[in-house]
Formats: C-alpha cells, sequence, structure tokens
C-alpha cells in the first residue's frame, strides 16, 4: 500500500511559486535505465526542504506522478497545472531499487 502523507496546500503554492529556491534543495538529474530515460535522480536533498517535508530521499528517483511516467523536468512542469488543483496526488519513485508510491493528502 502506498505511503499517506499530508500536505499543506499553502506550502505546495509557496514551494511551486519560487522555483529558484525549489531549485537550491535539492538536485536533479535525468535518470536512465538501459540508455533510456526512465526519470528524475534527486540528489543533495536538503534536510529543511519541502522535498524532505514530502518524504523525498536524497537518492531517490522520481519515475511517475499520477501514473504519467517522468522523463524530464519539463513533465513536471507541464504536469504542475494539472496535480495543483488535487486534492491527493501519487509519485511513483524508485528507492534503493524498490518502486514504491507516495500518495499526498494535499489539505
Amino acid at each position: 500500500p502506498p505511503r499517506q502523507i499530508a500536505v499543506d496546500r499553502e506550502m505546495v503554492s509557496d514551494a511551486m511559486n519560487n522555483v529558484g529556491e525549489l531549485m537550491r534543495q535539492v538536485r536533479v538529474r535525468p535518470y536512465f535505465e538501459d540508455g533510456q530515460p526512465a526519470g528524475l535522480s534527486l540528489t543533495g536533498v536538503q534536510p529543511d526542504s519541502v522535498f524532505r517535508k514530502f518524504g523525498i530521499r536524497s537518492g531517490d528517483v522520481l519515475q511517475a506522478v499520477e501514473g504519467e511516467p517522468i522523463r524530464s523536468v519539463e513533465d513536471v512542469v507541464n504536469l504542475y497545472q494539472k496535480i495543483s488543483a488535487m486534492d491527493d496526488v501519487t509519485l511513483q519513485i524508485k528507492r534503493r531499487g524498490q518502486v514504491q508510491d507516495l500518495r499526498f493528502q494535499i489539505r
């Protein structure tokens, strides 16, 4: 079963409105499997960052949001508008070789 994480909507909005600050909280690189794009590798997650509050850890690979595959930062940006109006969002991550879902309840 997916891990449930409650998230404050205002925190999400504040974070997305300051993308420059957001990008200082984590390093994002393309992740490849068998030479094909397979997500975004997230490293250098800062301890007090919004990413940490979302349950993201250094070394996690973001593979999908709401079942939509993530291949580039542009994919995340394009999905943001769709998910910003939602109350529940599921991220698929790969952590230490294991795929898992993180389900966010946005209040």
